[in-house]
Parts: C-alpha cells; sequence; structure tokens
C-alpha cells in the first residue's frame, strides 16, 4: 500500500465538498475514510466499487486501477 501515493479518494471528496463523515456514512465510518486516505489501510472491492461511484471515479485514472491491481493480488495469495 505505500507505492499508492496519489491520494485521489481525497481530491475527488473535497471536489464534491464532501467531508470524510459524509463519505464515511455511505462506505462504512469516517476513520475507515480517514485510514483509506492516509494510505494505513486498502479497501474491499465492495468498498472501492462504492467509492468509484460516489466519487465519480472512473476505472481509466491510473490509480484506481493500480489500487484494484493490488487488491485482486492479495486475494489471488490468500487463495493459494
Amino acid at each position: 500500500m505505500r507505492e499508492f501515493k496519489s491520494n485521489i479518494i481525497k481530491e475527488k471528496r473535497k471536489l464534491r465538498n464532501m467531508s470524510q463523515a459524509q463519505l464515511g456514512d455511505i462506505v462504512g465510518s469516517q476513520a475507515m475514510v480517514s485510514r483509506i486516505e492516509n494510505g494505513q489501510i486498502l479497501p474491499n472491492a465492495q468498498t472501492i466499487f462504492i467509492l468509484c461511484n460516489k466519487l465519480e471515479i472512473t476505472l481509466r485514472n491510473t490509480s484506481i486501477v493500480y489500487l484494484v491491481r493490488i487488491k485482486i493480488r492479495q486475494l489471488l495469495e490468500i487463495t493459494r
């Protein structure tokens, strides 16, 4: 997760004048949003999908594609 330096979630949230608490009501909690934005946790696939929908982030965005690839790698490692 340390390699994921672009903070697209925070940028898009602020562009929409949303607080972490408002986004947290949608994805779980304000603390979760904070930890995602600070790179402390990698959201699961469902949360990534919800964030992309709510913040109008397309998978053309390189940062989100990178985030999804990391999550897929983690899931593959679990199934081995």
